[in-house]
This record gives C-alpha cells, sequence and structure tokens, in this order.
C-alpha cells in the first residue's frame, strides 16, 4: 500500500508512477501547483480507474497515461493551460471514452490516441495552434473504434490521418469545416477510402476549396 508525503507545493509529477503496474487505481493526490505530468502513470498497466485530480496549471501532459492498457474510462481533468499533449493515452488499449477536454492551448497531438483500438469517441479536440509537420503523427493510428470525433477551431497542421477510424459523416465534416484556408503548400487529409465514400462531391469540393487534398 502507498503512503504520500504532502504535495500541495509540488510542481513536477512526472514519473511519479511510472511503472507501478500493481495498481489497480490511480491515487488521488494534490497536485493544484502541478505544471509538469509527463509520464505521471506511465505503464501502470493494470490501472482501471483513476481518481480526480488537479492538473489546472499543468503544461505537460506527454505520455501521462501511456501504457495504461487496463484503463477504460480517462479522468476528468482541466487541460486549458496544457501545451503537450503527445502520447498521453498511447496503447490505453482498453479505453472507451474521455471527457470533452480543453486543448486550446495544445501544440503537440502526435500519438495522443495511438493504438486506443476501443476508443469510440473524442467529444472535442482543439488543434487550432497544432501547426507543425508532426502535429498528428499517429495521433489516431489504430483507433479502429472512433466514430466520432468533433474537432473544433482550425487545422493549420499540414496533414491529418484518420483513414484507420470508422468515422461518422458528422464526424468527417467537423474536419473539412476546421480546415484552415491555404494557398500554397502541400496539405492533405488521408481519410481512407471508406471514409470519403461516406462524402458527396460538393462536400469533398469545401475541402479542395481550402486548398487541402483529400485521400
Amino acid at each position: 500500500k502507498l503512503k504520500y508525503s504532502d504535495t500541495s507545493n509540488g510542481t513536477i509529477f512526472s514519473h511519479m508512477f511510472f511503472y507501478c503496474s500493481d495498481l489497480t487505481t490511480l491515487p488521488a493526490l494534490d497536485t493544484s501547483n502541478g505544471t509538469d505530468f509527463s509520464y505521471m502513470f506511465a505503464y501502470c498497466s493494470n490501472a482501471k480507474t483513476s481518481h480526480t485530480f488537479n492538473t489546472s496549471k499543468g503544461t505537460d501532459l506527454g505520455y501521462m497515461f501511456r501504457g495504461c492498457a487496463s484503463l477504460i474510462t480517462a479522468p476528468a481533468l482541466d487541460t486549458s493551460n496544457s501545451i503537450t499533449f503527445s502520447n498521453m493515452f498511447n496503447a490505453c488499449s482498453s479505453l472507451t471514452t474521455i471527457p470533452a477536454y480543453n486543448t486550446s492551448k495544445g501544440t503537440n497531438f502526435g500519438y495522443m490516441f495511438y493504438n486506443c483500438y476501443k476508443l469510440t469517441s473524442i467529444p472535442q479536440l482543439d488543434v487550432t495552434l497544432a501547426t507543425s509537420t508532426s502535429a498528428f503523427n499517429n495521433t489516431f493510428s489504430a483507433c479502429r473504434a472512433l466514430v466520432d470525433l468533433n474537432i473544433v477551431g482550425t487545422i493549420n497542421a499540414t496533414n491529418l490521418n484518420v483513414q484507420n477510424s470508422p468515422l461518422s459523416h458528422d464526424s468527417l465534416m467537423s474536419i473539412i469545416n476546421a480546415l484552415a484556408t491555404k494557398t500554397s503548400g502541400t496539405w492533405k487529409v488521408t481519410l481512407g477510402s471508406t471514409n470519403l465514400a461516406k462524402l458527396t462531391a460538393d462536400e469533398i469540393a469545401i475541402a479542395e476549396g481550402k486548398g487541402w487534398t483529400l485521400a
């Protein structure tokens, strides 16, 4: 059984429970001053549930739950100041739902949901500030149950790949409607043939009119 000292003044929670594979519930802590939560619960492979804790000052959530293969539901977190979301839920292969996180300051979503095989819904993802070429590297790879994806804000990164996800028509349109208008360069959204078939020629033309290629 773990015993905790006072964590109320702590700012760095990175790697705190790294590879604590015997944990079945991710514990509650006073993390109200925390800024770095990277790898905090990485590879807690037997944790099925999590307490809610304060991440309102957190800027780095990278790899926070990476490899939590038994986690079914992600905790509600204040992510309004978070910048790095890369690998946050990478290999959370039992995860089915997540809350509507505020990602409006996020710049890196690479591998965020990589190998989340059972995830069915991402109710909100603001990607406006993610502009680098690697911002969406394998973000949705192997999300083969993902039907509902609500992109808010503006897609400014050069590419986005959701070809492995059986997205609903509304989800596909949330992507198209969020595409920034580009006048030069190469910009591509890879939907895959099954998703493309759900769109009309006029809907595809909306994306093309903004300077994007749908593949």
